[in-house]
């Protein structure tokens, strides 16, 4: 189950960085398909095999990620 499950999310990113490629620079859609991947990972991952539920300082934290990795990202 957790391999099938790690090829899907495997081939979302996949799909992500290809529709981001198509609409953003290389240099934009791959740092946001990397760094917003793990985030993504973190989150749902935690909740759906460990049950845990994010507390208001994790989510504010991951914006403040998910913002930094926008900002790195759009800096030309």
């Amino acid at each position: 189950m957790a391999a099938d499950s790690g090829q899907l999310w495997g081939f979302v990113s996949v799909l992500a960085f290809t529709f981001l490629t198509r609409h953003l620079a290389l240099n934009v859609a791959y740092p946001l398909t990397v760094g917003l991947a793990v985030l993504l990972v973190q989150l749902v991952f935690a909740r759906l095999f460990f049950g845990e539920a994010p507390t208001p300082t994790q989510i504010t934290g991951a914006l403040l990620i998910a913002a930094g990795i926008v900002l790195v990202a759009s800096r030309r």
